[in-house]
């Protein structure tokens, strides 16, 4: 069997026997020992008859993202090259993949170990590497990854001790000892690799698939393996269980984390099992249902866990176990530029999990007191609702927090998703605009400008069903982006008016590095009939401001954040402020300049550094990730062209 010259391979990003990062940038803080790396592949495409395990190369030798790596025993004299993990993203030819380890870490094992084939290897590290995870690992559970794997070596560390004077140490103390050494060190890896990864190398068996009956009467026993620190399923088996189901199973639902499955929970007319097996206490949890399934289910196993359950051409998967009925299917309902903008065909079906986020805007009963869209200057990157005692995020906390305060009594009736009007999906990454039970029209967006607005250079597509929203969904993106969004809305609710698209139309001030939907963003409020104002404060940074009015709804200008690094501090007293007007002042660096202060007093200041507002006049506040701009309201609300309006049912 002849192999072609350079055949390219993806490398993993993790080493597939401690799992720790490895230094793909070709860099090391810590002895360099980490750079050394070999690989296990298969020859052709999906033969494990062919499996190859690489000599060792180093990554400092990496040029270009990729490096040449020569074979063993007969193959001596060949190389194949292996790509960093990010090309994947990048290159339009999908490579097959190299599982890549540490050189030590695979002498540490054949050490260990008397017997450990090649296969063995391959299959072992394909597991631990996460490979098969593919985005998910990367974009969802990095720093997951790393703490199970620290508390895995902490537990461990303790029997493994050489230095037997450590254990003299109270728990916190070596808590901080290995936190500080963390995963990078060798004698970390050899630990792991040692106590851990040999006791999975004995658990692994060859069979990658079972049923398991369904039926009445059946009892269902579950087996299970702890995966460095993650319990999972390793079997379910007929009998060994005292309680027998009850009757017929309607549907499923399974929990998963890092790929694997860790907990069934089967469902009946009027009954349920529980979860069968052990959700885990870290990490993101995935929650999967099968509806129908059977007499039987179908269940495949990596070698040490069950990664799927029956034959699904499409794995669902939601972060929460309990998501609203109507999303069955989600993909009905969810936006798709592809589908519906530009008419290309169905998703194609894969079997590969896509995985879904799902925000409610309800909770016990109560709506949302205020709502934030995180966005960057390319679009959406995270949504959070905000309750009286709680609140809840989807994707990210990055870029601009867009916030917006409910009255009491007042719901979200309609939603738009803005795009640039274009057929390619390029810029196909929407923004959301709202409007509520009261009227109120609200831009989760930059700010566009009004020609633009009027040639139709964009497009604002109304989920239109009926029913007030209670909640948003979207496919957890592989870019950098959210780019396909829904909504749920409650079929029952009391009648929510007409849709009634509005945009402002003013000048925008010109800003270093951003511009028109590309960063910058504005906000416009009254400083009239005021009852309460709070600042926004995060580090040296005045944010925003939150007005509170003695009659109409709560407004904000600026960013609200809502995170733990901000500060939130009242500059009126109950009775309202008795004052003239509201200074802002600002602190300038380079071509930017930021809010530093605010306060309420009498226009008794020369200083060119600040502006200063009287009580009554409307202002804006342009706003971006590094500048602040606050002047007086000089522009209109018009109507969005009706041919720019699409409406999806």
């Amino acid at each position: 069997m002849s192999l072609p010259a350079k055949k390219i391979y993806v490398g993993t990003e993790r080493c597939g026997l401690c799992r720790s990062q490895l230094p793909w940038s070709g860099e090391s803080d810590l002895n360099l020992w980490d750079l050394d790396f070999r690989a296990a592949f298969c020859l052709e495409p999906n033969d494990e008859n062919t499996i190859e395990i690489t000599r060792t190369a180093n990554l400092s030798d990496i040029h270009d993202q990729q490096i040449d790596v020569r074979l063993t025993g007969h193959r001596q004299n060949q190389s194949i090259t292996i790509c960093h993990y990010q090309q994947r993203f990048r290159a339009k030819t999908t490579h097959p993949t190299a599982y890549c380890f540490h050189a030590w870490c695979y002498e540490i094992l054949i050490q260990k170990v008397e017997r450990c084939t090649e296969s063995e290897i391959y299959k072992l590290s394909q597991i631990l590497s996460l490979g098969s995870v593919v985005w998910e690992s990367r974009r969802l559970h990095r720093q997951q990854i790393e703490d199970t794997s620290n508390e895995t070596l902490r537990v461990l560390a303790d029997s493994h001790q050489p230095l037997y004077k450590l254990l003299r140490l109270p728990v916190e103390l070596r808590n901080m000892v290995w936190n500080y050494i963390g995963l990078k060190a060798a004698f970390s890896a050899t630990v792991l690799v040692a106590e851990e990864t040999t006791r999975l190398l004995h658990a692994l068996n060859c069979s990658s698939c079972q049923t398991v009956s369904l039926t009445q009467g059946s009892r269902i026993s579950v087996k299970m393996l702890t995966v460095f620190g993650t319990p999972y399923i390793q079997s379910l088996a007929d009998g060994g269980c005292p309680e027998a189901i009850p009757g017929v199973v309607i549907y499923l639902k399974f929990a998963m984390v890092y790929g694997g499955i860790c907990a069934v929970k089967l469902y009946g007319s009027d009954w349920n099992t529980g979860w069968l097996g052990v959700l885990p206490n870290s990490g993101r949890t995935w929650y999967g249902c099968i509806r129908r399934p059977g007499n039987t289910l179908a269940c495949s196993s990596n070698g040490l866990y069950f990664t799927s359950l029956s034959s699904l051409d499409d794995q669902i998967l939601w972060d929460q176990p309990d998501i609203p009925n109507t999303l069955c299917n989600p993909d009905k309902e969810l936006f798709d530029f592809e589908r519906d903008i530009s008419r290309s065909c169905e998703l194609p079906k894969s079997r590969q999990p896509r995985y879904f986020g799902y925000l409610p805007l309800l909770s016990d009963n109560e709506y949302v007191n205020g709502l934030t869209v995180y966005l960057s200057g390319n679009g959406i990157v995270g949504i959070e609702s905000h309750f009286t005692k709680t609140s809840r995020l989807i994707g990210g906390r990055d870029g601009c927090p867009k916030y917006f305060p409910f009255h009491s009594g007042e719901q979200i009736a309609f939603t738009w998703l803005c795009i640039i009007n274009s057929q390619s999906y390029a810029f196909a990454a929407p923004t959301v605009t709202i409007q509520t039970t009261f009227g109120r029209i609200h831009t989760f967006g930059p700010y566009i400008l009004p020609q633009q607005v009027m040639n139709d250079k964009y497009k604002w597509i109304l989920l239109d069903r009926p029913g007030s929203i209670t909640g948003f969904y979207f496919e957890w993106p592989k870019s950098a982006v959210i780019m396909r969004i829904g909504v749920t809305r409650e079929s029952n609710s009391v009648g929510t008016g007409s849709p009634n698209l509005e945009f402002t139309a003013c000048g925008a001030p010109r800003l270093a590095r951003v511009g028109p939907n590309a960063g910058l963003f504005m906000s416009v409020a009254d400083l009239s009939n005021l009852r309460k104002v709070e600042i926004c404060r995060v580090g040296i940074r005045c944010t925003g401001l939150k007005l509170y009015y003695l009659q109409t709804p709560t407004a904000v200008l600026g960013q609200w954040h809502t995170t733990d690094s901000s500060q939130h501090v009242s500059i009126s007293n109950s009775n309202g402020p008795s004052t003239m007007g509201i200074r802002f002042k600002f602190s300038k660096s380079g071509d930017h300049q930021v809010v530093t202060d605010i306060s309420f007093g009498a226009d008794t200041s020369d200083d060119c550094n600040s502006s200063y507002f009287r009580l009554g006049e409307t202002i804006t506040w342009w706003f971006s990730k590094s500048d602040d701009v606050i002047c007086l309201w000089d522009g209109k609300v018009l109507p969005v062209p009706k041919g720019s309006i699409i409406n999806v049912k």
